[in-house]
């Protein structure tokens, strides 16, 4: 009975527990999943798009599910990466780069699953750009010798194209090369006997125009006649070959190639003159030119140029331009620095500026390794410019009527050296340092202050010509037999009142000029020497051999 009774109160127990458990449990609340699918932004970042240089924020519109941006001409759209930002709990796709050349449609989904539709386009801007970059005639649109490219000035928006002389100018068709995405007018063959006007019309309808000026080198020629109407040239313009003109020459294909104007009265040279661009050789020497033009930096095929004896006293720094130039003649000029602009000339083998007003040579100088032969005479040099010393492969050097009392330490560093003229100075002895010019083959030491002949003379191995006429030489030494080259010798106008007979049996001298020495006789090996075929002995009447005395 007792068991009964505790099975029942157990019983009654668990029911009461279950009833209070029951009552307790909260009730399960199901979360209502978001609608919200806007697209808040649509941005090209540059840092995920190689096509593009800064970042581009594209113009979201809620209203209509539109989103649109322009970027700038030339961008490349058809593979571009946006960044999409979306509300909260929202997915968008497509994903990753899309070709944007056609509206893009990008689906944004909410959490609910519901989505929206938005429309992504992309254009790219028309071009401003209305320039001409390139007008020429090719030879196989025009039957010409060669392509004719002409030049555009960017400034005044004109192009200048050159034929030859006699070229037939009312029928040519020409090759326009325009900015990207432009057009231009007119097209086709054109009559180009007077300037004709292009119009270039970029992708946004601006437009730039271009005046084309053709001209043959006959025009130039006469450009240059008419800008000095007082020249002394004396073309005749009913002359159709330009190569009968005074000073004109063409080369084989007809294109000028040599111009001989000196002294003809010219004191201006036009900028016509830079577009005879196969010109080789011009001679402008002995006229009234105070500066010549900046296109004469267009002569890039220019070899040779003289523009010596001219009233000349600065270069235009165009100059620089004439990357062939070999010879270039400015003596007889008003020069007072040297100028500067030489230093570019990189293939340049002779200069002469004599007769300048150069007191000095700047320290660039020895830029000028190519140079071989150089020319500084008459000039009022404070000293002797040692910059001449960095001049590895020069060859003549003419420093005469200087004022050179010595010639200074490195002169030995001219050791390619084989002409060397310092004439009418004031030297009276040579350093021993010349000895290590071994190139040396014609040394000029005219009027000067020698009253002995420097030993150092004697061991130029390859000295064949020596001048020491008009100087105050009492005295040939012996030892002139040990020059084993020497070939002509000028002492003329000296002080001489004998000559060794070494000179006549030990030497290979064959020209002697003694005249203006007070030599009453000479030794028969002498006379006997000189009486050969084509040896010559120069003296005066009243110096005579010692076996006709």
């Amino acid at each position: 009975m007792k068991i009964q009774i505790k099975i029942i109160a157990l019983l009654f127990l668990f029911a009461a527990l279950a009833c209070s458990k029951d009552d307790n449990t909260p009730e399960v609340v199901v979360p209502v999943k978001s609608d919200a699918k806007a697209m808040t932004s649509f941005t090209f970042n540059a840092t995920d798009n190689v096509a593009l240089v800064e970042n581009v924020a594209a113009i979201v519109t809620e209203a209509n599910k539109t989103v649109s941006t322009n970027l700038v001409y030339g961008t490349d759209i058809t593979a571009l990466t946006p960044t999409v930002i979306v509300s909260a709990k929202a997915s968008v796709s497509p994903t990753g780069a899309q070709d944007f050349t056609s509206p893009v449609t990008y689906t944004v989904t909410a959490e609910d699953g519901t989505t929206a539709a938005y429309t992504v386009s992309a254009t790219v801007s028309q071009s401003s750009e209305s320039a001409l970059v390139s007008f020429a005639f090719l030879k196989l649109d025009n039957g010409t010798d060669a392509n004719i490219v002409g030049a555009i000035d960017n400034e005044d928006n004109s192009v200048r194209l050159i034929m030859k002389a006699n070229t037939d100018l009312v029928a040519l068709l020409p090759k326009l090369e325009i900015s990207e995405g432009a057009s231009y007018t007119p097209q086709g063959i054109q009559d180009f006997s007077e300037p004709v006007t292009y119009t270039v019309t970029a992708g946004n309808g601006s437009t730039s125009e271009y005046t084309i000026s053709v001209r043959t080198e006959r025009d130039l020629l006469i450009a240059i006649a008419d800008a000095n109407p007082n020249n002394t040239l004396g073309w005749d313009y009913s002359e159709t070959d330009i190569d009968f003109w005074s000073g004109v020459s063409t080369d084989d294909e007809g294109y000028v190639n040599e111009l001989e104007l000196g002294r003809y009265g010219l004191s201006v040279i036009p900028t016509e003159i830079g577009f005879l661009r196969k010109l080789h050789e011009l001679d402008l020497d002995g006229n009234l030119l105070t500066e010549l033009p900046k296109s004469i930096g267009m002569l890039t095929n220019l070899i040779e140029l003289e523009l010596d004896d001219n009233k000349l006293k600065f270069l235009p720094v165009e100059f620089t331009q004439l990357i062939s130039l070999n010879e270039l003649q400015l003596s007889e000029n008003l020069f007072e620095e040297f100028p500067e602009e030489i230093f570019q000339l990189t293939n340049l083998i002779e200069l002469d500026l004599s007769q300048n007003k150069l007191k000095e040579l700047p320290s660039g100088f020895n830029q000028l390794t190519a140079l071989n032969e150089l020319n500084l005479d008459d000039n009022p040099f404070v000293e002797f410019p040692q910059e001449i010393f960095g001049l590895p492969n020069l060859v003549q050097l003419r420093y005469s009527r200087n004022g050179l009392k010595e010639l200074p330490q490195g002169i030995d560093n001219l050791n390619q050296l084989e002409r060397l003229y310092l004439n009418d100075n004031l030297l009276s002895d040579l350093p021993d340092e010349l000895y290590a010019l071994d190139r040396l083959r014609t040394l000029e030491l005219k009027a000067n202050q020698f009253e002995h002949m420097p030993e150092v003379l004697f061991y130029l191995e390859k000295l064949t010509t020596l001048h020491l006429n008009n100087n105050r030489i009492t005295k040939i030494p012996n030892t002139i037999a040990q020059s084993p080259s020497l070939r002509i010798l000028h002492i003329d106008d000296n002080l001489l009142t004998a000559i060794p007979k070494e000179i006549g049996t030990e030497m290979s001298l064959n020209r002697l000029y003694i005249r203006g020495n007070p030599i009453a006789i000479l030794p028969d090996e002498i006379c006997e020497r000189f009486s050969y075929f084509d040896y010559f002995l120069i003296k005066d009447e009243t110096t005579i051999c010692k076996s006709d005395a």
